[in-house]
């Protein structure tokens, strides 16, 4: 399974924060046992019109774990450890847009299978457009099914649990390795985790869907709005790293320099 870019963030704070058992407590009810995972099947059992528009929110979580790497006396603020996130599809048009850090990327795949990115600056309302050809200059590669399902299911997954109704049936996934133990609540209508979880020794990281909208002129609004913001092309960041605000991007860390 291919998700690490969507999970950076969250893990990079998890690998230097520790936690007390009281807010281990805190963070139990998010954890994906079989209780949690019936409730989300009911919160999410509503038939949808339409699959191809969709808005779904989730809730992020992370319970860093005590370890040998991390000292004892390090502090956490809480703030950092619940983030909220968003899911736009939109026919050929995925949208990643994550509210703590007000960035949203939108990913188009063309009719010959390649990706295009636009990473929107929402603060700023500003963009910068990647075309395929600059993620070999990035050392990255595009998965679509991670863009468009977030948690796109692995041979290595078996199927533990199913829940059917009306129109579509909600199978708990699960994986286990040496080091992380894997958790995917998977709703079969839209090809999309209603619940996810991820434990190894350092931390534990849950997804859970808030609400998901099937509200066709909403998810285009949404498209057409930010198709508003100002873009310019990654290829000529070096070329206007006077421009204020890519210089703010990059020494924030959020934009590399182009070649």
């Amino acid at each position: 399974m291919t998700h690490t870019s969507t999970l950076k963030l969250l893990v990079q704070i998890s690998k230097r924060q520790s936690v007390s058992k009281i807010a281990k407590k805190i963070f139990a009810a998010t954890l994906l046992t079989g209780t949690a995972l019936t409730a989300l099947a009911n919160e999410n059992a509503q038939c949808l019109d339409s699959t191809s528009q969709i808005k779904a929110d989730y809730n992020i979580r992370i319970i860093p774990l005590a370890n040998a790497n991390v000292h004892s006396h390090v502090q956490y603020n809480p703030k950092d450890l619940s983030q909220t996130f968003t899911l736009w599809r939109m026919d050929n048009l995925v949208a990643h847009q994550q509210h703590n850090i007000q960035i949203t990327e939108v990913w188009h795949q063309t009719s010959n299978q390649q990706y295009q990115l636009i990473k929107h600056f929402d603060q700023y309302s500003r963009a910068i457009e990647y075309e395929p050809s600059d993620y070999k200059i990035l050392d990255k590669v595009v998965f679509w099914d991670t863009k468009y399902s977030l948690f796109p299911l692995a041979e290595q997954f078996v199927q533990t649990q199913k829940e059917s109704f009306d129109c579509y049936d909600l199978i708990t996934y699960e994986k286990n390795t040496e080091q992380t133990k894997e958790k995917i609540l998977w709703r079969t209508d839209v090809n999309l985790a209603v619940g996810y979880q991820s434990e190894n020794p350092n931390r534990i990281i849950t997804w859970k869907m808030q609400e998901m909208n099937h509200n066709p002129q909403q998810v285009a609004d949404f498209f057409k709005e930010k198709r508003n913001d100002p873009t310019i092309d990654y290829a000529d960041i070096g070329d206007n790293e006077n421009d204020p605000f890519l210089a703010q991007m990059i020494n924030q860390g959020f934009v590399a320099h182009s070649h």
